[in-house]
């Protein structure tokens, strides 16, 4: 039977961030990544990971009650909607910052 040809798979790259905290937030780090079988790096790491993907969402995602989602969804299948005043400006600066190419 041929050997078939596999791509070797890449390590992603690694960077270092280096902080300087309390000695107290480092024996906390220390415990806690002792309690869960890591090192404080893997827990360090993971932790400032979570955390970053938490602010990223809340920063990016928009949540809508049942009741607002209804809503939306129900302006946006409104064929007799005019857009606003606001709607319009909204618009327009949407097409000078990001060209007509984007409509």
């Amino acid at each position: 039977m041929p050997k078939t040809l596999t791509k070797p798979k890449r390590r992603p790259s690694k960077k270092q961030l280096s902080l300087q905290l309390p000695e107290s937030a480092v024996r906390a780090i220390e415990l806690a990544a002792a309690e869960l079988g890591q090192s404080p790096s893997e827990f360090a790491a993971a932790s400032l990971l979570k955390s970053a993907h938490e602010v990223i969402e809340q920063a990016t995602v928009t949540k809508l009650t049942l009741q607002d989602f209804k809503r939306f969804t129900a302006l946006l299948d409104d064929v007799d909607a005019k857009p606003n005043v606001a709607l319009m400006k909204a618009a327009e600066r949407y097409r000078k910052h990001f060209g007509e190419a984007h409509r």
